[in-house]
């Protein structure tokens, strides 16, 4: 039989405002203007203010120049190379 001893909770270490992301997320999806709005509306009224990551992927100014949501995001033998993996 299973028993449940204690539970934890973690944060990734690298944390964005919203405000942030959505600016991200605007610079890489190309959008037209009505899109841009749409989207800064979607991100204000989502009752969140805060997200975490893992990956420090948005504050890396390198990194963000390579991800495009047109073209795919970069790819995983970059990044795992970017960030010190195999």
């Amino acid at each position: 039989m299973s028993i449940i001893t204690s539970i934890g909770t973690a944060v990734p270490p690298f944390k964005y405002d919203q405000g942030t992301l959505c600016e991200f997320m605007g610079a890489v999806s190309n959008l037209d203007a009505v899109a841009q709005r749409k989207l800064e509306v979607l991100y204000a009224k989502s009752a969140i203010d805060t997200r975490y990551a893992a990956l420090p992927d948005f504050a890396n100014a390198a990194l963000q120049d390579s991800v495009s949501l047109t073209s795919g995001l970069t790819p995983i033998d970059r990044r795992s190379a970017y960030f010190g993996g195999a």
